[in-house]
């Protein structure tokens, strides 16, 4: 009986070991080609989101925000409207403020038929030239008296409802609902701080519109690129307007 050739055995499982790498690694190289084939396509599809932003930084017709109060004043005046609204320039753009009596009845959050011609021209005026570009947040306010019934618990959920309320008037007014957000803030934010002996004021019962003055596709595109996408691009617009 012939003896196994044991030397030749180990020689030929040694290549198998050796080679055998060779699987590994050409696995490892088709997966590093699609992982850089994933990245160069999502690096073309920001290239046409840093373009948008570079588009957006070059709009000549910007107004201030001082030229933007201006311009809702004047229409406040025209459209004859100066009673049922007040408007306020603050660091956080224009407000528009309604009084709670114009737009719903005590306890309530459904909209008056009452408030609803102001509150189309208010719309008029969101979808106007520069204005039509810029983020709309609405803030639901009462006062500090409690509230709590099955549909409102609290004044948390009655500033919210109303704020929301008003959102959705606007937004069925062809009016872009990107643009939007609503706050409730109860009774956190009082025009005149109300006590023990003096709650209930009339002042803190308000719905108001503030226009920002960022645009809310500026928004969108931020939130799209990355962090370093979005600040290379910011200072590059910044260094071309030196």
């Amino acid at each position: 009986m012939a003896k196994p050739d044991f030397e030749s055995l180990h020689k030929s499982k040694q290549d198998d070991d050796e080679q055998s790498w060779l699987l590994t690694y050409s696995d490892m190289m088709t997966l590093l080609m699609c992982f850089f084939v994933i990245l160069l396509s999502m690096s073309t599809l920001n290239m046409a989101k840093v373009e948008l932003m570079t588009q957006h930084f070059a709009r000549k017709d910007k107004m201030t925000l001082k030229q933007l109060e201006e311009k809702i004043q004047e229409f406040i005046e025209v459209e004859k409207i100066r009673d049922e609204v007040n408007v306020k320039l603050t660091k956080k753009g224009v407000e528009v403020s309604f009084k709670d009596k114009l737009l719903f009845n005590i306890g309530k959050a459904d909209l008056k038929p009452a408030a609803k011609p102001v509150l189309s021209k208010i719309s008029g005026l969101l979808g106007m030239g520069d204005i039509a570009r810029r983020k709309i947040s609405v803030e639901g306010h009462t006062d500090s008296l409690p509230i709590k019934s099955e549909i409102f618990p609290s004044n948390w959920e009655l500033s919210s409802a109303r704020a929301a309320n008003v959102v959705k008037f606007l937004i069925a007014h062809d009016l872009d609902s990107r643009r939007f957000e609503s706050i409730g803030y109860a009774d956190t934010k009082p025009v005149i701080p109300e006590s023990n002996g003096n709650r209930g004021l009339s002042e803190n019962r308000r719905v108001i519109v503030v226009i920002s003055p960022e645009s809310f596709m500026e928004d969108i595109i931020r939130k799209q690129l990355t962090i370093d996408e979005y600040k290379r691009e910011k200072l590059r617009q910044q260094q071309q307007q030196m």
